[in-house]
């Protein structure tokens, strides 16, 4: 995969499609159509001429539990959580939405195991909680959130708070 096709690598850059504003043109454009499989040919009679199914895709397997990977870890195992019964969640656009997805599969391919965008959200959260010590050690840009309706404000916003929590992860000693 070359560097500018990684999702994480994407998203850590100034110009993540996550952090930018998309131009006026790139928003009104509509994703690309799915090609549909070419007709199949026939031969004068109207009958179609026989060709081959398409090899059905093989399913993903399922991935084993850790514990069943001979992987072990030094870490106690958290305490089971309750029940989640509350929803956070963000509005994307769909170049973001496309990123995201393949950010989400990159991550699962690489860990071996399927993986969706609320456990990589929390897997990120925790590591903010894990890092919150370190707030205040990282001088803190002076941020005032913008009006829902300025997406080059909001990008701006988005783009100075990443830049600030890179800064306080990697000068957490807990990570």
């Amino acid at each position: 995969m070359a560097k500018g096709d990684d999702p994480l690598a994407a998203l850590l850059e100034d110009e993540s499609p996550i952090v930018r504003t998309l131009s006026k043109e790139q928003r009104s454009k509509p994703p690309a159509p799915k090609k549909a499989p070419p007709p199949a040919e026939s031969s004068g009679g109207g009958e179609a001429l026989a060709t081959e199914p398409e090899p059905k895709p093989k399913p993903r397997p399922v991935s084993k539990p850790r514990a069943d990977r001979g992987v072990r870890s030094s870490k106690p195992r958290p305490e089971p959580p309750r029940a989640k019964d509350r929803t956070k969640r963000m509005k994307v656009t769909p170049e973001e939405e496309r990123v995201l997805d393949d950010l989400v599969l990159h991550i699962g391919d690489r860990v071996g195991a399927r993986v969706t965008y609320s456990h990589i959200a929390r897997a990120m959260c925790d590591m903010l909680l894990d890092a919150e010590d370190t707030f205040e050690k990282v001088r803190a840009p002076d941020l005032h959130r913008p009006a829902n309706n300025d997406p080059e404000s909001i990008a701006f916003f988005e783009s100075e708070l990443k830049d600030w929590l890179v800064q306080v992860i990697q000068r957490s000693r807990k990570l």
